[in-house]
C-alpha cells in the first residue's frame, strides 16, 4: 500500500478588512444574512460573505501575513473557517480597528486657527515628550496664536539651535532632517504677535521605548496598517509618548485614512485607552 503524507497548510487565524477603494457604500457585508457595515480593520468571522461593486477592490488580510484582494468577480466572496484562535496581531488590530472607527467622525483637522487665542501644544501635554533618538523628521501640531510662526529647537546640554525655521503660516510642520541624540531639547514656538510657547522634549534611545508586543513590533515598519496600529498602541502608553507616536503616523497621513484618524485625534489631544491585558496576551 502506497502511503501518502502530506504537511498541513498554516492554519489562518484570523482575518481582518485592511483597506478598499471608495467608500464602503459600495461594498456589502453580510453575516448570518444579516448586513454589517464595511469599516477598516473589521475582524470577519467564518461564513461571512462580501460583495465588491464594478471597478472597486477590497483588501482582507490574514494573520500569517497573506493578503487577498476580493474584486467584483469574486462576489461574494465567503470567509472560511480556519479552526485557529486569533493571536496577538490580530487582537491589536480589532482593538485598533473598534478606536479608530469610533473616533473617525468626531476628528477635526487642525486647518481652521484660533487667531489671538494662546499657543497650545496638545501633543505635548505633559512636558518633557519622549522622542527616540536618530536623524529624522520632527513633524509637529498646535492650536492658536496667529501666523506667520517660527519654531525652533535647542538642545540644552551645548544650547545648539538644531532647528530654526521662520514663516510658518500653518498650525502643522515637519521638519527636514534633524540629528536628534539623546537629552534634553527646548522646543518654542512663537506667533506673529510675539507671544510665544516652549516645551521639553527628551530624546531617549531606542531601548527606552515602551516595548511593544513582539508581533506587533516585528510587523510595524513599511507598511500602512501596521504603521498605525503600533503608533496607536504607543499613544496608548501615556502622554510622554503622543509626540512619538504623531511621528511614526505622519509619513502615512495622505495614503491611509485612519492614519489621518489618528493624527487627527492626537491633534486635538485624544488618545486611546490602553488595550487590556488579554487583548496583548492574544487571549
Amino acid at each position: 500500500m502506497l502511503l501518502v503524507l502530506t504537511m498541513p497548510l498554516p492554519a489562518r487565524a484570523a482575518v481582518w478588512i485592511r483597506d478598499f477603494q471608495g467608500e464602503p457604500t459600495e461594498y456589502r457585508l453580510e453575516r448570518n444574512g444579516q448586513p454589517l457595515p464595511v469599516q477598516y480593520y473589521q475582524t470577519l468571522q467564518p461564513g461571512d460573505r462580501l460583495w465588491v461593486e464594478t471597478h472597486r477592490v477590497l483588501r482582507l488580510e490574514f494573520d500569517d501575513g497573506s493578503v487577498v484582494a476580493v474584486k467584483p468577480a469574486d462576489s461574494p466572496y465567503t470567509v472560511q473557517d480556519t479552526g485557529a484562535a486569533p493571536g496577538v496581531l490580530a487582537n491589536l488590530i480589532a482593538w485598533a480597528g473598534g478606536w479608530l472607527q469610533t473616533h473617525a467622525e468626531t476628528t477635526v483637522s487642525l486647518v481652521a486657527r484660533s487667531d489671538g487665542a494662546t499657543i497650545t501644544l496638545p501633543l505635548i501635554p505633559v512636558p518633557p515628550a519622549r522622542l527616540e533618538a536618530g536623524t529624522r523628521t520632527l513633524s509637529l501640531a498646535w492650536s492658536g496664536g496667529k501666523p506667520p510662526f517660527q519654531v525652533s529647537l535647542e538642545r540644552q546640554a551645548d544650547k545648539i539651535v538644531v532647528l530654526n525655521e521662520p514663516g510658518v503660516t500653518l498650525e502643522r510642520f515637519s521638519s527636514p532632517p534633524l540629528d536628534l541624540i539623546p537629552g534634553l531639547y527646548e522646543l518654542a514656538i512663537l506667533d506673529g504677535r510675539g507671544a510665544k510657547t516652549v516645551a521639553s522634549i527628551e530624546v531617549v534611545t531606542a531601548a527606552e521605548l515602551p516595548a511593544a508586543p513582539g508581533e506587533l513590533a516585528a510587523a510595524a515598519g513599511a507598511d500602512s496598517l501596521k504603521a498605525t496600529v503600533h503608533a496607536l498602541w504607543l499613544a496608548a502608553q501615556g502622554e510622554p509618548w503622543l509626540l512619538e507616536a504623531y511621528q511614526r503616523i505622519s509619513p502615512w497621513r495622505e495614503q491611509h485614512e485612519p492614519a489621518r484618524w489618528l493624527m487627527d485625534s492626537l491633534e486635538k489631544g485624544i488618545r486611546p485607552p490602553p488595550p487590556g491585558q488579554a487583548v496583548q496576551d492574544g487571549g
